[in-house]
């Protein structure tokens, strides 16, 4: 996921999505990639290291001490595994304690703790006066105070699972849909994006559970590759 401010972009973990961003990155002089955790998954598209524009100033932040340290990021690009060695700019470790963090264009980042294997953190973006939460790979929205929730403008949850599957899955560090649905509507959120898709899943599936979900919380929708949200 990107956040785009005038020559100014946000990047939100690397999966392979970061390939069809080069047209959303181009022009950019100033660039942040924030990861939330670095299973495969979330990384993978760094491996395109030409989307990022040339010339831009890069910055890596992360809960990097909690991966054994910033060389976690290095460790991927090398051999055997991959032979070219990018630059990556400046590696900044970020605690998750919820401190804000300060980015350029206004922007700035609160981490906190989630629940999933390997650590990961979710995220409360301020954007101006608006405020964006991040809320993936975590399998239960208890262990974020509810008046910091509150806030959001938008929303994004982890909707892997549904409540009839994930008896299956405790442990894996996944929610269900309907447990986004209930914490929206319990908090009166203005907007719920549904995401991180079960890839067993077929697109007909996930638009009749999108189609349960807006019956349930009509301020939800379903994440499509290439959507674009207007805060």
């Amino acid at each position: 996921m990107i956040i785009r401010s005038g020559k100014y972009a946000l990047v939100i973990d690397c999966g392979t999505g970061l390939y069809d961003s080069r047209e959303i990155l181009a022009g950019c002089t100033e660039v942040d990639v924030f990861f939330t955790h670095i299973h495969y998954d979330h990384i993978l598209g760094l491996l395109d290291w030409s989307v990022f524009p040339k010339g831009a100033q890069l910055r890596f932040l992360g809960a990097f001490n909690g991966w054994m340290g910033k060389e976690t990021i290095n460790e991927f690009f090398r051999s055997p595994f991959w032979p070219l060695q990018p630059w990556l700019g400046q590696i900044v470790d970020i605690p998750r304690d919820g401190s804000a963090v300060k980015l350029s264009a206004g922007i700035s980042v609160e981490t906190y703790p989630a629940l999933h294997p390997d650590s990961s953190s979710l995220l409360r973006i301020k954007c101006g006066k608006k405020y964006v939460f991040m809320m993936f790979d975590c399998e239960s929205p208890d262990c974020m105070p509810k008046d910091i929730l509150k806030k959001a403008d938008i929303l994004f949850y982890d909707g892997m699972y549904e409540n009839e599957t994930y008896p299956l899955h405790i442990g894996w560090g996944h929610s269900t849909w309907q447990e986004g649905c209930r914490l929206v509507n319990e908090l009166g959120t203005k907007r719920l994006v549904i995401t991180h898709h079960d890839p067993a899943n077929c697109d007909e599936k996930l638009r009749e559970m999108e189609k349960k979900a807006k019956e349930l919380c009509p301020v939800s929708v379903f994440a499509r590759a290439g959507d674009v949200y207007e805060i």
